[in-house]
């Protein structure tokens, strides 16, 4: 139901659903919505049960989604499980090397580092933060417009 009346949503800006035990199917049904959402910008989902399923299908909303800015989703903490695992984490990383020109995002507990060598880091990588692995997907990006600016891309 909430997925349904967030993709109807024009007005809300921020949603905080910080440990209310949601599970994967309530955050899929969540993330789903977010979809055609055009106006929320910061969604806080800390210490709910996301999985690896969670992170696959916020993973599919970020793809689509292009006002959702910053996304609170530690996991880490308050013994929340299951865990995101690596698939989740890829899934996230490889839509974020997809999307991450349009936006900003708060992301901790997704553990990038685990597929920092998928994601294309090198090998120190495997030791940073998210925030680190963000800011350099993020510098990646910026050199890629620069390079497209200037005639300097490949296809």
């Amino acid at each position: 139901v909430l997925g349904q009346a967030l993709a109807a949503n024009g007005v809300l800006k921020e949603l905080g659903l910080r440990d209310c035990g949601l599970t994967y199917r309530g955050l899929g049904a969540l993330f789903e919505g977010l979809r055609g959402n055009g106006a929320l910008e910061a969604l806080d989902v800390t210490h709910n049960h996301v999985g690896d399923q969670g992170a696959t299908d916020l993973a599919g909303c970020l793809r689509v989604n292009k006002t959702l800015r910053e996304v609170k989703l530690d996991v880490d903490s308050w013994g929340a499980t299951p865990q995101i695992g690596v698939k989740g984490a890829s899934a996230v990383g490889e839509a974020l090397m997809e999307t991450l020109r349009f936006r900003t995002l708060n992301l901790v507990g997704i553990h990038l580092r685990r597929v920092s060598d998928l994601l294309g880091m090198p090998p120190e990588g495997k030791e940073w933060r998210d925030d680190r692995i963000l800011e350099e997907i993020s510098r990646r990006w910026r050199a890629r417009l620069l390079a497209f600016a200037m005639g300097q891309h490949t296809r």
